[in-house]
């Protein structure tokens, strides 16, 4: 687990009046912080995106390599996809200087090897999606809370329940089954869901226990 120094983040003279996000990654970025709210919203997106394996917060980029126009082009996070593709990820606005560097970035890189994409996604575009980030702040700390215990019996129990008959079902009737522990059952269900095995409107319906769950694909 990344060790985050909390009183050095929340101090640091340069953040000035920003909040600042300490959190825990289940995608393998370990503990992380940020010092912007639309940081931690593409993180969080980030979290419950099926398509990313895993990510890594303010990677090491290489600017020694480029001009100094550059230095604009510091990532928030380096994104390993479940193809294994790899791109880096920056939140910012549109400006001709970093579409430039952006550019300049891609023209250096096109015939070299191991260098990944670079994109850039707008602040509005990430304020659009508020509920599912909402939705996923709470199914990641489901997730949080229950990793350290087994889950195998209600993986098992969800599994049976949602993947044969491939039929709705709420969350309430598998937080409601027999013989499982429902604070883990959530947890299981989340997972299920990050992983894309299963489907819920996240998008513009708050996650609850009235959510309906859909198969999208055997594991």
């Amino acid at each position: 687990m990344n060790a985050v120094n909390s009183f050095e983040a929340v101090s640091e003279p340069s953040r000035g009046l920003s909040n600042i996000w300490i959190a825990e990654s289940n995608k393998g970025a370990g503990r992380f912080s940020v010092s912007t709210d639309v940081a931690y919203a593409q993180l969080v997106l980030l979290e419950g995106d099926p398509y990313v394996r895993t990510y890594e917060v303010y990677p090491d980029f290489p600017l020694k390599e480029f001009s100094v126009s550059m230095g604009s082009l510091a990532p928030l996070a380096l994104v390993c996809s479940v193809d294994g593709d790899q791109s880096y990820i920056q939140v910012a606005d549109d400006n001709v200087r970093l579409l430039n560097a952006i550019r300049e970035y891609h023209s250096l890189t096109a015939q070299k090897k191991g260098f990944p994409k670079y994109k850039l996604n707008s602040p509005d575009a990430i304020w659009e999606k508020k509920i599912l980030m909402d939705n996923w702040i709470f199914l990641s700390s489901a997730i949080t809370r229950t990793k350290r215990y087994s889950m195998h019996r209600e993986m098992r129990t969800a599994r049976e329940m949602l993947f044969p008959a491939q039929t709705l079902h709420t969350v309430q009737d598998l937080l409601s089954l027999p013989n499982t522990d429902p604070a883990i059952m959530l947890g299981a269900i989340a997972i299920l869901l990050q992983r894309g095995a299963i489907t819920a409107n996240l998008d513009s319906k708050v996650f609850g226990a009235a959510t309906r769950l859909e198969v999208t694909r055997n594991e």
